[in-house]
């Protein structure tokens, strides 16, 4: 994922740009009609702050996690909120205590072979009865950008069936069209422990 990081870290601004100004009322409206007002939040892969100021704006108590500093900065400056700079795959969760947790296409550069692993790791972080928003890709395999970025893609069955062996079950499921690439459709998934 080296050459991923680089790309983000390289390419902050352009990025920032990108996806700053995308509304992102329809995904989040999901997760936050199932939370108490002043809910805790956090948003892995925060990007450019544009997920944390819209709930910060709600009243929500946010904070990103970036391992790009360079955009880890940007969405702070954006947001006004607090963005740990971590990598995922080896960031503590377990002392956070949040009532839901973001995915919002962060894991779609990882490897499919390493999504249970991480996201056990990301659950140590989430209070017993909080959810969890996850998107990532549709499709089959990997694919690569001209860039050199690398997609995990993922069908349904795949996904959920990672989401059971993981103990988690699916609350919501939409399928939306990228406002940004319209070759790209993004599985959405609202996700609480199983009972």
């Amino acid at each position: 994922m080296k050459h991923t990081f680089d790309y983000y870290e390289t390419n902050a601004k352009s990025y920032y740009k990108q996806t700053c100004n995308i509304d992102p009322t329809p995904f989040l409206t999901v997760v936050t009609k199932r939370l108490s007002p002043g809910a805790k939040i956090l948003d892995v892969g925060c990007g450019s702050g544009r997920d944390i100021l819209w709930l910060k704006q709600k009243g929500y108590h946010v904070q990103g996690l970036e391992r790009a500093p360079h955009m880890a900065e940007l969405a702070t400056i954006h947001s006004g909120c607090q963005v740990i700079v971590a990598n995922f795959e080896t960031y503590n969760f377990s002392d956070l205590e949040c009532d839901a947790i973001l995915l919002v296409g962060s894991l779609v550069h990882l490897p499919h072979l390493k999504l249970p692993a991480v996201l056990k790791r990301i659950l140590d972080g989430l209070n017993k009865d909080g959810y969890m928003y996850l998107s990532l890709k549709q499709g089959k395999a990997t694919s690569v950008t001209h860039q050199g970025r690398t997609f995990s893609l993922w069908q349904r069955n795949q996904l959920e069936a990672v989401f059971s062996d993981v103990g988690l079950q699916p609350v919501h499921f939409s399928k939306n069209i990228s406002p940004i690439y319209p070759s790209d459709v993004w599985l959405g998934y609202l996700l609480s422990r199983k009972t």
